[in-house]
């Protein structure tokens, strides 16, 4: 084989390469980010008595993930601040889930409706929409039978969520 034909597939190869890299990383994040367990259903955050009842086959973690749209601040100038300006406020927001059980005792979790993971945003002049955050609220150990989950925000800074829907994923040992 030539030098000429041998080094013309050195950048190939290199390209090659990177490529199985960045997807192999791609992978990793999916699955190190990405939901936990099948989908349950959803609670929307803005109906008056947000609630959502299932019944689980088998023991299971419940983890969830929040869909958001906020109204965009005005006094930003770039989109990327528009966006830091709203992910700062759903850090500041406290979201309260709890999963009543069969008559026993309540289960309450609390965390922030965002923790500052990587998520799908978008953004026009009026609203910052934020898909699929997951969130540190989890039930350990949920029981099988039927389960009732209410769930409430209170939003930071005043605002008040355009729409925000809850995602319940159900994950068995």
């Amino acid at each position: 084989m030539s030098d000429a034909n041998q080094s013309s597939k050195t950048p190939l190869f290199i390209l090659g390469a990177i490529a199985l890299s960045i997807a192999g990383i791609g992978m990793g994040a999916y699955f190190a980010l990405g939901a936990k367990g099948e989908p349950v259903g959803n609670i929307v955050l803005t109906d008056s008595a947000p609630s959502l009842k299932f019944n689980l086959a088998k023991a299971s973690t419940l983890s969830f993930r929040l869909d958001a749209t906020l109204p965009a601040p005005t006094n930003e100038n770039s989109s990327r601040a528009t966006r830091n300006a709203v992910y700062d406020t759903l850090g500041e927001s406290n979201l309260t889930v709890t999963d009543s059980y069969q008559g026993r005792a309540p289960r309450v979790a609390q965390c922030a409706a965002y923790d500052g993971r990587f998520v799908s945003a978008s953004d026009t002049k009026t609203e910052v929409a934020v898909q699929g955050i997951p969130l540190k609220c989890t039930f350990t150990g949920a029981e099988p039978g039927e389960h009732t989950l209410t769930a409430t925000v209170i939003w930071a800074r005043g605002v008040t969520a355009r729409s925000a829907v809850l995602e319940v994923r159900a994950e068995a040992p």
